[in-house]
């Protein structure tokens, strides 16, 4: 019979010694062998030999690792990764709007590209401050981070280059988040104002253009407008309020805004979200929450441990749900994948990310409705070259639910508010008198000239998509 005995250290080095004992006599032969675990993983936390089987030739050893990684090697060869994780608290989560893939941050400057199919990190930077959000620009060739430390950077979504920095301020950024257009980015502060940035560049350059004032506690969570004109945000001390974006000005009649559509649903305060609020919750207890993009399901993360689902929209007192434990630490975030089949979720300080497989009743997957002319778009490739809204729409069978019958009553049944014209005294004013007049203050001349800008860039989305198409051919060649 034999034995192994394996030692390591955090210097990333592993010595595996082996000894065979025969009979009637004992003969025992040692062989030491220096393996080295794969970088970018830490050193070495714990071992675990495993033996094969009477008949096997070599044996196994399991390493776990400091960096929330575990490595399989044998003796005499390589290790091979089978586990790689996060090594400290992560809140930042945003998926792909067009392909399997979303990306992760945590407090340990680790910013992570992850393929949602394999299961396994695209790429791994470190940055140069604890990240704390992340956001994927529309075309999916950008991912912007916000740190604890009031700055934000660009990251290039295939080689994982640093090409933009920025800094707002000294407090931590607890969101982004693009407009539907990729024209416009919002920065949620902890000193409780939202920066505005005009991007440029395929999202590879960004100008401010200003911030919006209002809030009395830090900003936690943001959505855009389907037209990428009005924002709603929620702050620490569960306010809920509505901006227009053009005018830099809140929106001071909420009955204004009952028309908007959304783009997405990330706030945790509003009508058609309070029903998942359990009762007695304090206002924190819930830390996330995510509308499906079919706007059929919500899903939330809270304090205990739980990833709760709801019916969209979810405004009934104490709404029933279903609750799935897993995580050992509060949940930090939640995002739906770009065609509803998963809910990814982040755990605080068990560093965990989880993949759940939506289904239906009867246990199996839901269907996915993707109409035959985008289903290539669904997938790994890019949207159709020469579109005009192209660019606006990466995920065209979400607009193609939303004009079903069958998922009206999921949003408001009448169409979106069309952005009315700047007047010759500088206001902005509803043309219908069916909506409540929004009043604002005379617009910057520095401000105009840059959403003539904007403007005028619109009549070249049919050439800037032929860099959509490079960045599907680049991500096929790293995978």
């Amino acid at each position: 019979w034999e034995t192994v005995l394996a030692m390591g250290g955090e210097d990333s080095a592993e010595v595996l010694c082996r000894g065979e004992k025969s009979l009637p006599c004992v003969v025992l032969s040692i062989c030491v062998c220096f393996l080295q675990i794969p970088t970018g993983l830490g050193g070495v936390r714990s071992l675990c030999a495993w033996d094969q089987g009477k008949f096997a030739v070599e044996n196994v050893v399991f390493v776990g690792t400091l960096g929330n990684g575990i490595c399989k090697g044998e003796i005499g060869k390589d290790f091979e990764t089978i586990l790689e994780g996060h090594m400290e608290e992560l809140w930042g989560l945003a998926t792909h709007p067009f392909a399997p893939m979303f990306v992760t941050c945590d407090y340990s400057k680790q910013v992570v590209l992850w393929n949602a199919t394999k299961r396994e990190p695209i790429w791994r930077k470190s940055v140069k401050y604890a990240a704390q959000s992340a956001e994927i620009y529309p075309t999916g060739r950008i991912v912007a981070v916000g740190t604890t430390s009031g700055r934000w950077c660009v990251l290039d979504a295939v080689t994982s280059d640093v090409i933009y920095e920025r800094r707002d301020g000294v407090e931590q950024l607890d969101c982004l988040k693009y407009s539907p257009n990729g024209r416009l980015l919002a920065v949620g502060s902890h000193d409780n104002f939202i920066y505005i940035y005009a991007v440029y560049d395929d999202g590879r350059d960004y100008k401010k253009i200003g911030r919006l004032d209002g809030h009395s506690s830090f900003v936690t969570h943001l959505d855009w407008s389907s037209d990428s004109r009005f924002l709603q945000s929620t702050s620490g001390d569960y306010e809920l309020l509505y901006w227009d974006v053009i005018a830099l000005r809140h929106v001071g009649h909420v009955s204004a805004m009952s028309d908007v559509t959304w783009d997405t649903y990330t706030c945790v305060f509003g009508y058609n979200v309070f029903g998942m609020w359990p009762e007695g919750a304090d206002g924190t207890d819930v830390n996330a929450c995510a509308a499906s993009h079919d706007r059929t399901l919500l899903a939330s993360s809270d304090d205990y441990g739980k990833v709760n689902l709801f019916k969209f929209p979810c405004c009934t007192h104490k709404s029933a749900g279903h609750i799935y434990p897993g995580h050992s630490s509060h949940v930090t975030c939640v995002r739906f994948m770009y065609d509803d089949s998963y809910v990814i979720s982040t755990g605080g300080m068990d560093c965990a990310i989880f993949q759940w497989r939506v289904v239906g009743k009867n246990g199996r997957p839901r269907p996915v409705k993707i109409p035959d002319a985008t289903k290539e778009e669904a997938s790994f490739a890019s949207p159709r070259l020469g579109h005009p809204h192209t660019l606006k729409n990466t995920n065209k069978h979400r607009i193609a639910k939303l004009i079903d019958t069958g998922t009206q009553t999921s949003r408001p049944a009448t169409p979106t508010v069309v952005p009315p014209p700047i007047r010759a005294e500088n206001k902005i004013t509803r043309e219908h008198k069916t909506t409540a007049t929004v009043d604002t203050s005379p617009i910057k001349d520095e401000n105009r000239n840059v959403m003539k800008e904007l403007k005028e860039r619109e009549k070249k989305d049919i050439e800037e998509q032929k860099l959509i198409q490079q960045l599907v051919d680049d991500i096929f060649a790293s995978s």
